[in-house]
C-alpha cells in the first residue's frame, strides 16, 4: 500500500489543550507571598514550600506547536 495515500486520505488528528499548568519547584525562598505580585492571583499561586504554580490558557495555534514538534498523541 501507499502510505502517502493512507495519510492523505485520513482525517486530521484534533487534539483540545486548554489549560496548562507548570510547577516550579523551590522556586521562592524565605518569604515567597512578598515576592510575588498578587493581583493576577487566578493565573499563579505560590505553595507551602515556596513552588511557583502558573496557570494560562493554551493559544489557540498549539496545535501548530504541537505538530512543528512533532508530537503524537
Amino acid at each position: 500500500m501507499n502510505l502517502k495515500r493512507i495519510k492523505e486520505t485520513k482525517k486530521p488528528s484534533r487534539i483540545y489543550l486548554h489549560m496548562s499548568e507548570i510547577i516550579l519547584k523551590g522556586w521562592f525562598q524565605g518569604e515567597p507571598r512578598a515576592a510575588i505580585n498578587t493581583e493576577g492571583a487566578e493565573s499563579h499561586m505560590v505553595l507551602e514550600d515556596g513552588s511557583l504554580v502558573v496557570r494560562a490558557a493554551m493559544p489557540k495555534d498549539m496545535q501548530r506547536v504541537i505538530d512543528l514538534l512533532g508530537l503524537v498523541v
